[in-house]
């Protein structure tokens, strides 16, 4: 097991979770589960597995999502995987165990080496940029990771940074389980809401921490999904970390509503709208 591939506990905030020590979603780069807690069993795959293979084109899920389905890329982080996504002129989302973030916030530290594929569905990709910095991570009870890439993705996912949405919020999450092509949770509903984090029941798998979690009524990022049991998933408020300074310093404003697309790869377009979109994947050694 990558060292890198590391256990949390979300304490004070999700009553599901208090005393759990769960798994960051996060396996080897052979494919197999990361499975070192006992009697947690598959991690974060919560009752049935819901999860579906996108197809090309997102002609196989409901048309609102497609066409920021370029949004949602596969993060590269020198032989492991995460999930990212894009929220506006390059600024991207993640969590902060897959840019080995500690307690401690880190800004503008180096991710030479990594990179984003977008809009990688059904074999095929979108997009590419290459990792230019982390802006700012963190791990711990607030994690999470804000990074820059370049090329800018043309697609950008909107942000809900004015409030926190409570229990029973429908919600539903894109992401690259065991570094496949994209798959959709289908809906899940958001429980236990605490200061920084919330539970969700949505399906992820190794290689989804770092995924989005989506207000399915907006569209919105609410949060940013990094690890799970069989009983429940966890996930931070973005309005929790530095966001929204850090989109308002790179042109971005964190109330917009993100740019759209044509769909996703394999329809022959990457998505519209220009770089500098307005704002609104799992592990090193492994998918975590």
């Amino acid at each position: 097991m990558d060292l890198s591939c590391k256990y949390a506990s979300i304490l004070g905030w999700a009553a599901a979770f208090s005393t759990l020590s769960i798994l960051a979603a996060c396996s080897d780069p052979g494919g197999a589960s990361d499975e070192n807690v006992g009697a947690v069993g598959e991690p974060s795959i919560i009752g049935n597995n819901d999860l579906v293979k996108v197809a090309a084109g997102g002609t196989n899920i409901p048309e609102k999502y497609r066409p920021y389905l370029n949004a949602f890329g596969r993060l590269n982080l020198n032989g492991g995987l995460c999930t990212a996504t894009h929220v506006g002129n390059g600024i991207a989302l993640t969590a902060g165990h897959c840019f080995d973030a500690t307690g401690t916030t880190q800004t503008n530290t180096n991710c030479t080496g990594n990179f984003v594929e977008w809009g990688y569905i059904a074999g095929a990709t979108a997009s590419r940029s290459n990792c230019v910095k982390v802006l700012s991570k963190q791990a711990g009870d607030l994690e999470y990771s804000i990074f820059q890439v370049s090329p800018v993705p043309p697609v950008a996912l909107p942000v809900n940074l004015k409030t926190k949405p409570g229990a029973g919020t429908s919600l539903t999450v894109f992401s690259h389980p065991e570094g496949r092509p994209l798959e959709w949770s289908q809906l899940c509903t958001l429980t236990d809401p605490g200061q920084t984090g919330f539970s969700h029941g949505c399906d992820t798998q190794g290689g989804s921490s770092g995924a989005v979690v989506i207000d399915d009524s907006t569209l919105e990022v609410i949060g940013i999904h990094w690890g799970g049991s069989g009983t429940g998933n966890a996930a931070t408020y973005v309005i929790s970390t530095p966001l929204a300074e850090i989109l308002a310093a790179n042109g971005v404003d964190p109330g917009g509503t993100g740019t759209p697309g044509a769909g996703g790869a394999g329809t022959g377009g990457a998505g519209g709208g220009g770089g500098g979109g307005r704002g609104g994947a799992s592990g090193r050694g492994g998918r975590r």
